[in-house]
This record gives C-alpha cells, sequence and structure tokens, in this order.
C-alpha cells in the first residue's frame, strides 16, 4: 500500500512539473528598456538607393604642389576686360593686323608727328658783353647731315642804367655768297626801376649743314659793367634726303638761306 502511494505521489509531482516548465517556455519575454547597440568594424549591406545631403560648406585641400593636366584648351568668356598695368619699360608685342583704338578727346589729346617734320630742338644762349662794349656775341654750327629750320627767336637783357635806352638783337647766318643778318628791336617791359629789354618772333628759315649760326645783342652806347643777355632758337632738326614739301632748291649738298 505505500509503494501505490509513493508511486501515485511521484506521478503527480512529475505532471506538476511539466505543467510548470510548459508555461515558463511559452511566456514572451518583455523588453526592460531601449539600449543601443553599437557595431564596430562590422561592414553591413545596403540595398536600394540611399540620399545623402551635404550638411554645411565642404572645403577641399591640397597638400603640396600638384600638376593639374587639360587635355583640351577651354574656352573662356570674358565679359569686360579688366585693366591691365605694365611695369615701365615693358615691351608689348602684337601679333598680325589688330584693330587698335586710341582715345582722342579734347580733354586728353593724341599728339602726332608727321614722320618728314624731323626732330624738335631748343638752342639757348648766353650772350656776354664785356664792360666797355656796347655788344656781344655768341655762335654755334648747323648739324652735319641735316637742315636746321629755325620756327622762333627770343631774348632779354636788362642794359646799365647810365645808358640811353634801346637794344637790338640780331642772328646772322653766315653763307659763302654772303652773310644774312636779322635784327630785332626789344621792347622795355614795365618795371618801376632800370627796365628789361626783350622780344619773340615766329619765323621759319632754313639752313642747310655746316653752316655757322650768330646770335648778337647790342646796346645804345659802351657798358659801364659786364652783362649777360640770354637768348633762344627753336626749330626742327630734318635729316638728309629732305621730304619733297620743303621748297625747291633746299638740298643738304647746297649751302643757301631759305626763308618763304
Amino acid at each position: 500500500m505505500q509503494v501505490f502511494i509513493r508511486t501515485l505521489a511521484l506521478t503527480f509531482a512529475l505532471g506538476i512539473l511539466a505543467i510548470a516548465l510548459g508555461l515558463f517556455s511559452t511566456r514572451p519575454a518583455g523588453a526592460a528598456g531601449s539600449t543601443p547597440v553599437m557595431v564596430t568594424n562590422t561592414p553591413l549591406p545596403v540595398q536600394g538607393t540611399v540620399n545623402a545631403a551635404q550638411s554645411g560648406p565642404w572645403s577641399v585641400g591640397v597638400t603640396g604642389t600638384s600638376n593639374v593636366n587639360i587635355a583640351n584648351a577651354p574656352n573662356v568668356n570674358i565679359g569686360s576686360l579688366p585693366a591691365v598695368q605694365l611695369a615701365s619699360g615693358t615691351t608689348v608685342g602684337i601679333s598680325g593686323t589688330p584693330s587698335v583704338n586710341i582715345n582722342n578727346s579734347g580733354a586728353s589729346p593724341l599728339f602726332v608727328q608727321d614722320s618728314g617734320s624731323g626732330f624738335p630742338f631748343v638752342q639757348p644762349a648766353a650772350v656776354q658783353i664785356a664792360a666797355g662794349q656796347s655788344q656781344g656775341h655768341v655762335e654755334f654750327m648747323s648739324p652735319h647731315g641735316a637742315v636746321t629750320v629755325i620756327e622762333s627767336v627770343s631774348g632779354f637783357l636788362l642794359p646799365p642804367p647810365d645808358l640811353p635806352p634801346g637794344v637790338t638783337f640780331g642772328v646772322s647766318i653766315n653763307l659763302p655768297q654772303g652773310g644774312s643778318t636779322l635784327l630785332f628791336p626789344g621792347q622795355p617791359l614795365p618795371s618801376p626801376g632800370p627796365p628789361t629789354y626783350s622780344f619773340h618772333e615766329r619765323m621759319q628759315i632754313y639752313i642747310d649743314q655746316d653752316r655757322p649760326i650768330g646770335l648778337f645783342v647790342q646796346g645804345t652806347g659802351p657798358f659801364s659793367f659786364a652783362q649777360s643777355a640770354g637768348m633762344t632758337l627753336t626749330g626742327r632738326i630734318l635729316p638728309c634726303p629732305l621730304p619733297s614739301t620743303l621748297p625747291s632748291g633746299s638740298l643738304c649738298a647746297t649751302s643757301r638761306l631759305i626763308q618763304p
């Protein structure tokens, strides 16, 4: 009888245990909370289309000196040409026959010179008048291989106050057929003291090469002290051969004064 009771009790206990194990294994597990998971060095396969957008400005840095090769020369269009400044002495080459536009306005005129007009010159001179003398003289030569064109002459002198008023200026050219002298009376300038005499004359005198050109000043009497007069010639130098626009017969091989 006791054996039967033990067997029944053991069977009942095993049944209770089986029921308990079946309930425990089929119960869903509840999450205690959200826990972040980090995957390190594990590439994950991605399928489909991934949309990526730039966040903030990007910058690309290049370290060192890089060579950039351009297969074809691209066309570059410049809407407006920037101002270009060249250093003094810079040489600019122009290839072909491009069109060049030069601004020539009244506010900024363009000065041009005819190729046959020669080279301008200015010849100043100091004419010394020694004490006891009434005139002074200075001379220079016209350049070789060219015709000298005198276009203006001017001068000034302050004579001693004890002389009668009057001063005469002159230009002389020595030619084989004789000398030629041009006289110009000086005009007194307004002054509270002794006046300064001056003159300015425009002309056009052609002088052949290697001819002496003289400048002189004469007062009305001997100077009580030495004095110096200032005179200036201006004009052009025409190299030979001369342009055809010059008066007939004016050649560098001749020596004559031409005064149109």
